[in-house]
């Protein structure tokens, strides 16, 4: 049997970028033509630069028209991907927690209910 690694890295198992091999125009026409559909016409550049980024993100650095505060926040995600927001992780805990407790409530339920109808049983059947 085969190490399940060996998927992981495995190329023909990933999952193929969906804007690779468009060609430059005619993502930023669709861009542009979802936002006018859509009623985004005022975020249309930003919404263009965000596809072009998207096509090739390893190669955003190279991307024509991109600002340089968006190359800046484009390089911190790379580089710092785990500077987020201290809210964003305690909502993380937060939920995580709900979910343990959630997940705990619902196996101690049918297993109270197991123990109270045979302790009721016995309470029943006991004389006294």
């Amino acid at each position: 049997m085969e190490p399940s690694w060996k998927y992981i890295t495995n190329d023909s198992y990933r999952i193929k970028n969906p804007l690779t091999g468009i060609p430059q125009h005619t993502l930023l026409q669709n861009v542009a033509d979802f936002a006018q559909e859509h009623g985004l016409s005022d975020i249309t550049d930003v919404l263009q630069r965000g596809a072009l980024v998207a096509q090739n993100p390893a190669e955003f650095e190279n991307v024509e028209g991109l600002r340089e505060e968006e190359r800046e926040a484009l390089r911190n995600e790379v580089l710092h991907k785990w500077r987020q927001p201290r809210a964003m992780y305690f909502t993380v805990v937060l939920c995580s927690v709900g979910a343990a407790v959630q997940g705990w409530d619902q196996t101690v339920s049918p297993l109270t209910q197991i123990l109270s109808t045979s302790i009721m049983t016995v309470l029943i059947k006991t004389p006294g």
